[in-house]
């Protein structure tokens, strides 16, 4: 007797016990290989090869999909006996165990090596810590991220602690954590190896053992320091901007794109009559009121022909602001 698991065999009525097994989704015993229609292809060089029966059982996994088959080959015509069945039984059960088992070990070893692969080349530092607050594991752009050679150094730091500018930090996230089971854009600032501050965002979530019980904390941390300097450079840039609008003596008035009001300088206050907050999203139609000095009829709002045309608009005529 010879047997042996076959997953890929031509289908077909006509092809050998296992094609026929496949194609009609049942067991198919052939006692004499030499005068059974099933083998009509394949006979001539199963005879050659002395093959005189063959027995083929469908491998099917745990919900039912057809994994294979599993062949008992024989060189002399024969028919199962009620053992036989109960041995193609076994050994269909067991074969389907071992092919899921595999399968599964590979898709682990595919899953792990995807995983592997974005922790490896994601650009935010990636990290896992102990609840007593340790680095368990880190990645390539944190080590980079906080001036460290290699991932070796960087778990040996005694406590995730000490990487924050401010311990009350890692309290309050720890805090939001243990609350909240996450926490997410959390901003602070951490000190590099070299003792200099990076201003960073972290998410983060808890990790839980079989029973439910923390057991560390997992996330991510985005170097946002060039960020926050373009956002501080900006800041003083407006900051400046306003000192020079509160200070020059000639009228400024801004709007947006739809012709609301957003802002009066002092002298444009004074001019209309209008304060800031009481003028911020009127028609800019409403608090700067023009009308020609001969014919006292209201005319075009420069500011509205500056926004409708897109160019630089002036007055056509001697005009005269009315207060409000």
């Amino acid at each position: 007797m010879e047997q042996g698991a076959h997953r890929t065999p031509r289908r077909g009525p006509r092809n050998g016990s296992c094609a026929a097994a496949i194609f009609l989704q049942r067991q198919v015993v052939v006692a004499e290989i030499a005068r059974d229609a099933l083998w009509e292809h394949p006979r001539l060089g199963a005879l050659e090869a002395g093959l005189r029966a063959c027995w083929s059982t469908p491998i099917r996994a745990s919900d039912g999909r057809m994994l294979g088959t599993l062949a008992l080959y024989f060189r002399q015509p024969r028919s199962p006996l009620r053992r036989d069945f109960e041995l193609m039984s076994r050994l269909t059960a067991l074969a389907a165990i071992a092919i899921e088992r595999k399968r599964s070990e590979q898709a682990l070893r595919r899953s792990e090596s995807q995983y592997r692969g974005l922790f490896e080349n994601v650009v935010e530092g990636v990290y896992r810590s102990s609840v007593d607050g340790r680095f368990e594991s880190v990645n390539p752009a944190l080590v980079a991220m906080f001036g460290y050679d290699t991932t070796e150094e960087m778990l040996a730091i005694p406590a995730t602690v000490d990487i924050y500018a401010q311990s009350e930090d890692r309290d309050r996230i720890v805090a939001a954590l243990h609350r909240d089971g996450m926490v997410r854009d959390a901003e602070c600032q951490m000190r590099r190896r070299d003792g200099s501050l990076v201003t960073v965002i972290e998410n983060a979530r808890v990790v839980r053992d079989r029973n439910g019980a923390i057991e560390g904390y997992e996330g991510t941390i985005t170097d946002i320091s060039v960020r926050k300097r373009a956002e501080l450079q900006l800041y003083e840039e407006k900051e400046k901007a306003q000192v020079t609008l509160q200070s020059i003596g000639d009228a400024v008035i801004t709007a947006d794109a739809d012709g609301r009001v957003e802002y009066l300088n002092p002298v444009a206050e004074e001019l209309t009559g209008w304060e800031t907050r009481e003028a911020a999203g009127r028609p800019v139609a409403e608090v700067f009121r023009v009308v020609s000095e001969s014919t006292r009829q209201p005319i075009d709002s420069p500011i509205l022909r500056c926004l409708q045309e897109g160019r630089l608009a002036e007055m056509q005529e001697p005009s005269l602001l009315i207060n409000r």
